[in-house]
C-alpha cells in the first residue's frame, strides 16, 4: 500500500480461513498477530523501492506468545509478472507446525505462477 509519494506499507490482502466467532481474547491475539506478520514478512520494510528485477527467496521466522506458545511463518518473496518497477510480493503461511522444508515446497509451487 502506497503511503506517501515514496512511502510503502506492506498489508495484508487475503487471508484464509476468515476467523470469526472468536473470544474477546482470541480476537485480541488475532489483531496482534495480524498487525505483526507484514513486519516479518518485509523486515527490510524501511528501505523498499519499486523493483525492475529480484530474486526470489524463501524464509521463515518464529513468533512466540506471552505464554510461549509459538506460531511459525513461512515466506516466499517474488517479483510479480509485468514491465517496469513493481514491489515485490509476499505469500506468507502461519502455522503451529514447523516444517520448513513442507511450506517452503507449497510457496515455491505457488509462487511460480508469478
Amino acid at each position: 500500500q502506497k503511503v506517501s509519494a515514496d512511502d510503502y506499507q506492506p498489508e495484508i490482502t487475503y487471508q484464509f480461513p476468515k476467523r470469526e466467532n472468536m473470544l474477546k481474547f482470541q480476537k485480541e491475539e488475532e489483531e496482534r498477530l495480524l498487525k505483526a506478520i507484514p513486519l516479518f514478512c518485509f523486515p527490510d520494510g524501511n528501505v523498499w523501492a519499486p523493483l525492475t528485477e529480484y530474486q526470489s527467496e524463501t524464509f521463515s521466522f518464529v513468533l512466540t506468545n506471552v505464554d510461549g506458545s509459538r506460531k511459525f511463518g513461512y515466506c516466499r518473496r517474488v517479483l510479480p509478472a509485468g514491465r517496469g518497477s513493481r514491489l515485490p510480493l509476499v505469500y506468507c503461511i502461519i502455522s503451529c507446525l514447523g516444517c520448513f522444508g513442507l511450506f517452503s515446497k507449497i510457496l515455491e509451487d505457488r509462487s511460480e505462477e508469478h
